[in-house]
């Protein structure tokens, strides 16, 4: 594995632990509390988080099959209204993430150095190869993890 891949793929499997640890070890976390009136709030952002694992691997899926499938990008908004998540279980979000993002691992651990540099396109962003996506949702996770430590601090 190139130092490219084998980093980002250590980064993605912090994720999990690194918000696993930050929750179950704070004390009276307020989910309702936003950043801002338009932004979710920490029980949205879980339910978010779980949400989007399933996406970032059917997206990869797309890649790698070189289906030719336009991958789409999602409103949060919308997934937020259509699933629910004013009434999520953060732990239950915790949980589905971690499986989540072990699925995922699993799929992009067996990939070969070419198939990293496979591309699709994005209805948004253009042409985008696994390891472009896989960078993104670091960007994602260090985003969200940011936020965690704010509104648990």
């Amino acid at each position: 594995m190139n130092p490219n891949t084998y980093y980002v793929t250590h980064g993605l499997s912090a994720t999990p632990h690194v918000l696993n640890h930050l929750i179950k070890n704070a004390i009276n976390i307020d989910w309702e509390k936003r950043p801002a009136p338009e932004r979710f709030n920490l029980r949205e952002m879980m339910a978010h988080l779980a949400d989007m694992e399933e996406i970032w691997l059917q997206r990869i899926l797309i890649i790698r099959h070189q289906t030719s499938e336009l991958i789409l990008g999602r409103d949060p908004d919308e997934l937020a209204s259509l699933n629910h998540y004013e009434t999520a279980d953060p732990n239950e979000c915790l949980q589905r993430f971690i499986i989540g993002r072990e699925k995922l691992l699993t799929e992009i651990k067996s990939y070969s150095d070419d198939h990293w540099h496979l591309t699709g396109r994005h209805n948004e962003f253009g042409e985008v190869s696994i390891l472009q996506m896989a960078q993104f949702m670091l960007g994602h996770d260090g985003y969200h993890l940011h936020q965690v430590v704010e509104w648990i601090s």
